[in-house]
């Protein structure tokens, strides 16, 4: 039965991934690690930054640089290419939220991303009053693919997890979803696909194509 709904962030209602990989890029290329293909990025889509790091140092031999170091660096290229950018809401991620909220469901944020990044861009849409909770990924012990960030978001909405759905467009969220006992409904943007998302329960391409009660039914069945 669905009880409320946990949304992810980063190109779920930020239409940001689509910069995912140049912004990694060129903070790498600072490092002096080029030619980066694009299948390695994938295999870190929904993780935190600090854990991308963790890993990425050791692959190419960087470590030398600190997590610290390469966050400072990540996050002030990221904050320049989306004003530049002028990063939007994904097409019509609002709408649906507002219905959310008229039928009176409760909904969350669980995010990789910092509690500040997730405030600040939900501010700037104009819907942070709409959400009940927000749950960082840098407040749990696990980033995803660990449950620990939904679980987390479950907790502070006082809602059972088995109750939840789940909205992701990462394969490593869909699988914390799914291991956090709730259902997870995969989002794979028809302006810009990532993944096929074959982790989730079912799959939708745009907003336009879901609603509430649409929601109801795959929860019930």
């Amino acid at each position: 039965m669905l009880e409320a709904v946990i949304f992810d962030m980063d190109g779920v209602i930020s239409d940001s991934e689509r910069f995912y990989v140049g912004i990694k890029n060129t903070v790498l290329a600072h490092f002096g690690i080029t030619d980066v293909p694009y299948e390695y990025h994938m295999q870190f889509m929904g993780t935190t930054h600090a854990d991308q790091w963790k890993v990425m140092s050791k692959d190419f031999h960087r470590e030398d640089v600190s997590v610290e170091e390469y966050l400072e660096l990540l996050y002030r290229i990221r904050q320049e290419t989306f004003e530049k950018a002028g990063i939007q809401p994904v097409r019509g991620v609002v709408e649906f939220i507002r219905s959310l909220k008229q039928t009176g469901y409760p909904i969350a944020v669980a995010s990789s991303g910092t509690r500040r990044e997730i405030v600040s861009m939900l501010e700037k849409f104009g819907i942070l009053e709409l959400f009940d909770a927000v749950s960082s990924g840098w407040e749990v012990e696990h980033s995803k693919p660990a449950p620990d960030v939904f679980l987390n978001a479950a907790d502070k909405l006082g809602i059972r997890p088995e109750n939840c759905m789940v909205i992701e467009d990462a394969p490593n969220g869909a699988i914390g979803a799914k291991a956090a006992g709730m259902y997870c409904l995969g989002f794979r943007n028809a302006d810009f696909p990532m993944s096929e998302m074959k982790e989730a329960d079912h799959v939708f391409e745009r907003y336009a194509d879901i609603s509430v009660e649409y929601c109801e039914h795959l929860m019930e069945h």
